[in-house]
C-alpha cells in the first residue's frame, strides 16, 4: 500500500469552529490530512463559511473541499422532523454524482462515507468501486423497555415508537445492509 494515500470523504457537518459532529469532521480530515491527500464533499450553507475561513488563517495542500448545497424545507421539518432524511438522502446522492466526477480525475485510493453518523443513510459512496469505509456509525441503539418507567408519557410515547421504527428498519432498510456488506480489499 502507498505511503501517502488519497482519500475522498463524505463528510456532511464539518466545521473547525463547532463542537459534535461538524467537530469530528472538521478534526478527522484535518488529521487525516496531516499524512494523506484528503479531498471532502462538505453541505454547503451551514459549513462552507466556517472552512474557507480556517482555509484563509491556517492553508492546508494536502486537504481539498467541495461543497453541495442541501434543499431545505424549514417548514416541513418543523411540524415534522424526519423529514430531513428526504432532503439529506438527496445530497447524498448529489454527493454520488460528484464522487464519481472527482474520482475519475483523481483516482483515490479509498472512499469514506464519515457522518452523518446515523445508520439509516450510509450515503452512495459505497458503490464507486474502490475500498469503502463507513463510520463512525451510531443510532442502531434503542432505549431499554425497563427504563421506560423514568419517562413522562410523552417520552413514552417517542421513545416506544423510536424503538419500534429503530428495530424494523435495522432489519429492513437496503442501502445500510449494502453499504455494510461490501467486499473490498485494502
Amino acid at each position: 500500500m502507498k505511503s501517502k494515500l488519497k482519500i475522498l470523504i463524505s463528510c456532511y457537518a464539518c466545521s473547525p469552529k463547532r463542537g459534535s459532529e461538524p467537530g469530528m469532521g472538521w478534526s478527522f480530515v484535518n488529521g487525516l490530512s496531516k499524512s494523506h491527500e484528503v479531498h471532502v464533499i462538505v453541505e454547503k450553507e451551514k459549513w462552507e463559511k466556517d472552512i474557507l475561513e480556517q482555509m484563509v488563517n491556517t492553508p492546508n495542500k494536502n486537504l481539498k473541499f467541495y461543497f453541495i448545497q442541501k434543499e431545505r424545507n424549514r417548514f416541513l421539518r418543523k411540524i415534522w422532523p424526519p423529514s430531513y432524511y428526504w432532503y439529506y438522502k438527496i445530497w447524498q446522492k448529489d454527493a454520488y454524482s460528484l464522487a464519481k466526477k472527482l474520482d475519475k480525475n483523481e483516482n483515490f485510493d479509498i472512499v469514506h462515507q464519515l457522518n452523518m453518523v446515523g445508520y439509516r443513510e450510509p450515503g452512495y459512496l459505497w458503490k464507486i468501486k474502490k475500498p469503502f469505509v463507513w463510520g463512525p456509525i451510531g443510532g442502531t441503539e434503542n432505549v431499554p423497555w425497563k427504563l421506560f418507567s423514568l419517562f413522562d408519557f410523552n417520552g413514552k410515547i417517542f421513545h416506544g415508537i423510536r424503538n419500534v421504527l429503530n428495530s424494523f428498519q435495522k432489519i429492513f432498510l437496503r442501502r445500510p445492509w449494502l453499504a455494510a456488506n461490501k467486499k473490498t480489499l485494502l
